[in-house]
């Protein structure tokens, strides 16, 4: 079992969740900074964004979007939702020393 899976979700108010994983570790966060782009657009309609159930073991909404489960305990971990840059760091922190062959693409 991954200890990071999303076991229980609560909406609360103001764009904000309660989010409990398989270790038992629950956290509330705003998850407001995320909701950029056409993407989560329609999660800003408050009464969408309370729809958000479990799916694949992390939240998910019914327009398919949804947030990995590892980048949500990261930022519950923080207590806040991070900066893409942040978030990329943490997870690739070896990307500036990545050297790609001419003409290869991640």
């Amino acid at each position: 079992m991954n200890l990071q899976a999303v076991i229980a979700v609560e909406p609360k108010q103001s764009y904000r969740a309660k989010i409990t994983f398989a270790d038992g570790y629950t956290a509330e966060i705003d998850l407001r900074p995320t909701l950029r782009g056409p993407v989560f657009e329609p999660l800003l309609d408050e009464r969408f964004f309370r729809q958000m159930k479990i799916g694949y073991d992390t939240i998910a909404w019914p327009n398919g979007v949804d947030i990995s489960p590892e980048t949500l305990r990261y930022w519950c971990d923080l207590g806040r939702v991070a900066s893409d840059e942040e978030t990329d760091a943490y997870f690739l922190p070896n990307t500036k020393q990545l050297v790609l062959p001419k003409n290869r693409r991640i």
